[in-house]
């Protein structure tokens, strides 16, 4: 009964009136082990006695919460127990089948991991929070700066003794002991180095700049306050003459004493001056900002009304994607009344400014930049960008070098210059493919969306951006695919890309004509893959933009044909690879028919492949499930014999995915016998796709 009076004790010393404790297994006479889930859970009662509460009805946590005190007396069918409080409350507050929704934000944490008690189903969880960013640390789960030790700000100041009194990374001002001379020598406060004294005593003067002798025998400026010159004091420890030793010895232009220098100054961080703002090098005060130095003075600006700007005091907040870091710059609100293409103009008033303009749908997030442009010294900058409606944000900048002065900004609705010829089906451009090699042939186009009209959608999702039209003629039946690569001209430009046809600019338009469309999410390319698609036919090629976005893109178009495939027993023939090489073959069984089915399944289209070893030789088979969310389930199998049999025993091997990757078939042959082979690509349950099969030889 020892476990029994050990459990009423925590639970009366945890002050239980209610609720449950999880403790050793009652039942186990060697009293069990903490957070053994067999052990039993109990609760004092009035008498004395002991009841299990799982066998009276009550809810208790499913895991090992060991040694805790959560769980509920019998809940009504519209309740539910709240673990934390040992409590019965209304349903409705728990997600997810039942656990609670809880987020490092919604706890506070900002960095590192955390523990917690599920309220909803009573399982101890740990949430993992983000890492901090930058040079900061993470500390009691809040990210904090990390500032510099005493050692770097020394090494920084180029100072081997004394105090070097400076502002840190992390913004606060801080006097950092760098070392201490040795006996017989002085810190100098000019040059942070240690310098020999003059040694004295009895028929050996003191020069005339260290006129006093001190007790240990060595030359010195000083060794008390009369001893300096008037404006002077003192300094107890080096026994120099410094202009200041706190900030009561500095005349009211100069009210800082800066530690270990002993020289007044004007400021030593940005309160001691009226505009805020204090340089840190020759701790100066500096001008007051322009109101509008940052996100939250942004100034306000309207569609066809100028307003100029000023950069000589402005701070550096933004970098733009067309801009270099640590240039001043300036924020203006603009709101945007109607989607569509604007023009921004910046004309510099000073010759040696060479401007720059960006604008961000928010104002702190450079990666929301929808268009950014830089100019030369006096020249002005004109950006043409979609805007989307709502505010954004311009910011005025400059080119490094050449980053302040004055300045006009002005935006004009609409665009300076035409929209794309290819903006619409009709105006398709051609694209031109060139031979690479073999079968494998490729066409490129460089483009943009900004001045383009949205007439477009395509079938994956949020392609409702500016789109413009590539025609492609296929000669023969291949496979396509094309890849759009965002040029980062605009960073918050998503591309889309769609394929359709065949047939004339209608089939453009027509959404039931679509064969691929690709949409990566948050990334900067989209890839559309359709294979089979018949020769002797003119394709279109749209490129679009999620979330409305329009920017700058590189197109690449490759193109295999003949499709590196047979439907059926004819086969498509291969030479094997030499030692150490690789035959790679890419297809797609979507508009295969179903020919066969091996040991180990396969219902789908399949394709044929077929090869001849003059030899027993070494081969691994490999097949990848490819596209957009790799929807053929591969597998393959290796026959002998006549392309149709389905005897067991011409069938030599079927190989399916492994639990490690459910996309890849992959088996490895040390000594396939010589002969004839035919390679099936097939699909379990009916499915279909594109793929790519490598044949190799160790």
């Amino acid at each position: 009964m020892q476990p029994r009076v050990l459990l009423l004790s925590v639970a009366m010393g945890l002050g239980l009136a209610c609720g449950a404790v999880i403790g050793p297994n009652a039942g186990d006479p060697d009293g069990g082990e903490w957070g053994d889930p067999d052990a039993t859970v109990l609760s004092p009662f009035p008498d004395g006695g002991f009841q299990d509460l799982e066998d009276a009805g009550w809810t208790v946590p499913g895991d090992s919460d060991a040694g805790t005190s959560h769980g509920c007396p019998p809940c009504a069918a519209d309740e539910e127990c709240d673990y934390d409080e040992s409590v019965c409350v209304k349903k409705g507050r728990c997600v997810d089948g039942g656990t609670q929704d809880v987020t490092c934000a919604s706890a506070g944490v900002q960095c590192g991991s955390f523990s917690y008690l599920d309220k909803c189903d009573g399982q101890f969880r740990t949430l993992q929070c983000p890492a901090c960013q930058g040079d900061q640390a993470c500390v009691s789960g809040q990210c904090r700066c990390q500032a510099e030790s005493d050692a770097v700000l020394c090494e920084a100041a180029g100072a081997l003794c004394g105090v070097v009194t400076v502002v840190d990374g992390c913004g606060d001002l801080r006097s950092a002991r760098c070392g201490t001379c040795g006996f017989g020598e002085v810190c100098l406060p000019g040059t942070r180095a240690c310098e020999a004294l003059t040694a004295c005593g009895a028929g050996t003067p003191c020069p005339a700049e260290a006129p006093y002798c001190r007790d240990d025998g060595y030359c010195v400026q000083c060794t008390g306050s009369g001893a300096c010159a008037s404006g002077s004091v003192c300094d107890p420890e080096l026994n120099l003459c410094l202009q200041c030793l706190q900030d009561a010895d500095c005349p009211a232009n100069a009210r800082r004493c800066l530690e270990g220098v002993g020289t007044c100054v004007e400021c030593l961080v940005g309160p001691d001056c009226d505009s805020g703002r204090c340089s840190p090098g020759d701790h100066q005060c500096q001008a007051a900002p322009p109101p509008n130095d940052g996100c939250a003075g942004a100034e306000a600006v309207q569609v066809g009304l100028g307003v100029s700007g000023e950069l000589a005091d402005a701070a550096s907040d933004a970098t733009p994607s067309c801009g270099a870091q640590g240039i001043p710059d300036v924020a203006f609100a603009l709101r945007v009344p109607v989607a569509g293409p604007y023009t921004i103009v910046v004309t510099p008033l000073d010759p040696e400014l060479a401007p720059t303009v960006s604008v961000r749908t928010r104002c702190e997030l450079p990666e929301t930049e929808v268009g950014c442009a830089a100019t030369a010294p006096g020249q002005p900058v004109r950006l043409q960008a979609r805007l989307p409606v709502g505010e954004v944000v311009l910011w005025v900048g400059g080119v490094a070098g050449a980053g302040r002065g004055a300045f006009t900004l002005e935006v004009l609705e609409g665009p300076t210059a035409a929209a794309p010829g290819n903006d619409t089906c009709a105006g398709a451009e051609p694209l031109a493919l060139v031979q690479v090699e073999g079968s494998h042939w490729q066409a490129t186009a460089k483009g943009s969306t900004v001045l383009a009209g949205d007439g477009y959608a395509g079938s994956c999702a949020y392609s409702d951006g500016p789109d413009v039209v590539y025609a492609l003629h296929l000669d023969a039946d291949a496979k396509v695919t094309a890849t759009v690569t965002s040029d980062r001209s605009v960073l918050a430009y998503q591309p889309t890309a769609y394929l359709r046809g065949p047939g004339t600019p209608a089939a453009c338009a027509d959404y039931s004509a679509e064969k691929a469309c690709s949409f990566e999410a948050g990334g900067g390319s989209a890839t559309a893959v359709a294979g089979a698609l018949a020769g002797n036919a003119d394709y279109y090629l749209v490129v679009d933009g999620a979330y409305g976005s329009a920017g700058g893109f590189d197109l690449v178009v490759d193109v295999d044909t003949p499709l590196p495939m047979a439907d059926g027993c004819d086969g498509y023939s291969f030479a094997p690879p030499d030692p150490g090489q690789t035959r790679s073959f890419d297809a797609d069984t979507s508009a295969a028919t179903n020919q066969a089915e091996g040991a180990c399944g396969g219902s789908g289209p399949d394709a044929l492949y077929t090869f001849t070893l003059g030899a027993p030789t070494a081969v691994t088979i490999r097949l990848t499930a490819t596209g957009a969310d790799a929807p053929l389930r591969p597998l393959f199998y290796l026959r002998r014999g006549a392309c149709g049999s389905v005897l067991p025993s011409d069938e030599y091997a079927c190989a399916v995915p492994g639990p490690e990757d459910e996309h890849v078939a992959t088996r490895s042959f040390p000594s396939l016998p010589a002969g004839t082979w035919w390679l099936w690509v097939d699909g379990f349950a009916g499915s279909r796709g594109p793929y790519t099969l490598a044949v190799s030889q160790p």
